[in-house]
């Protein structure tokens, strides 16, 4: 045997048998695939994806072409307008409630 000539390393009985794999078990490996949808694999989907990924990489050129500061003004824009939206909202629910309460001293 091994351990007889020298070898330190553990050896492996002839007569040990190997795991047998399952037909099924290695079926459901795959599985996910039968639950595709069959359009998820047109080509149509591969071009829209690359489309996708043109306009993302367009998107990332632009941002990467702004300043922090030109970052954060265009962000500022966007909240002050949500903002005055929510304002104007408050304000007229409000107004309608305070005439509401006028309406019922009456």
């Amino acid at each position: 045997m091994a351990k007889d000539a020298g070898d330190n390393e553990p050896t492996v009985e002839e007569d040990e048998e190997e795991p047998e794999v399952d037909a099924n078990e290695s079926m459901a490996d795959f599985d996910y695939l039968l639950g595709m949808a069959i359009w998820s694999l047109t080509e149509e989907k591969i071009a829209k994806l690359k489309e996708q990924a043109a306009e993302r990489e367009i998107e990332l050129q632009t941002l990467l072409e702004k300043s922090p500061k030109d970052l954060w003004n265009a962000d500022l824009d966007l909240f002050l307008q949500e903002w005055e939206v929510s304002r104007v909202y408050a304000l007229t629910l409000w107004f309608m409630q305070l005439n509401d309460l006028r309406a019922d001293r009456l």
